[in-house]
């Protein structure tokens, strides 16, 4: 309660909640308006694909049609984040680093909120690092520990993602040559 940090942490998350409170009401209601400005600004570069945003949009709006799907979705979006939080906590607590769980799941939330920023960088690669660090400081954990947390998580990352990858490639690769011999 006494940290300077309280009352900007605060505006940005007030902030952020109106932004994608605004985002969800514009993609829900004012499809109208954004295609008549995308309309006029994008008139060249749109000739030809209109079909292609009507479409865009028809399929916007049947996902926000199903609101139970919807709310589902965003619960289980919810749960994910809060199992991440808890596996930061984990991990920091098997490190003999000992914050609590709600500092775990600050850090873990404002630092995937910065991914999200810069999602052009693949991988998050030296945001995560840099974010750790700095997250980490400002809870009291020393960078080497923040370093050793991010780098635990790029493992995970790696355990999961590197045989997802190699799966996926193994059924494309299978269904292409399947399309060969076929023919």
């Amino acid at each position: 309660p006494r940290n300077h940090l309280v009352i900007p942490i605060l505006a940005g998350l007030l902030a952020m909640s109106v932004l994608a409170g605004g985002f969800l009401v514009i993609q829900a209601h004012g499809f109208g308006v954004l295609e008549r400005v995308g309309a006029a600004l994008g008139a060249r570069w749109l000739a030809g694909r209109t079909q292609l945003v009507q479409e865009l949009e028809r399929e916007i709006r049947a996902i926000h049609d199903h609101r139970l799907m919807l709310g589902l979705c965003l619960l289980g979006h919810f749960f994910c984040w809060l199992g991440n939080g808890v596996e930061a906590w984990l991990t920091l607590r098997w490190m003999n680093v000992h914050i609590g769980i709600s500092a775990a799941l600050v850090i873990d939330s404002l630092l995937y909120g910065m991914r999200s920023l810069v999602f052009f960088l693949p991988g998050a690669i030296g945001l995560q690092e840099g974010g750790y660090i700095m997250l980490g400081a400002l809870f009291g954990i020393s960078p080497p520990a923040a370093l050793a947390l991010s780098f635990i998580r790029r493992g995970r990352d790696l355990a999961i993602g590197v045989p997802a990858l190699l799966a996926w490639q193994l059924v494309e690769g299978w269904r292409a040559l399947r399309g060969v011999t076929q023919r």
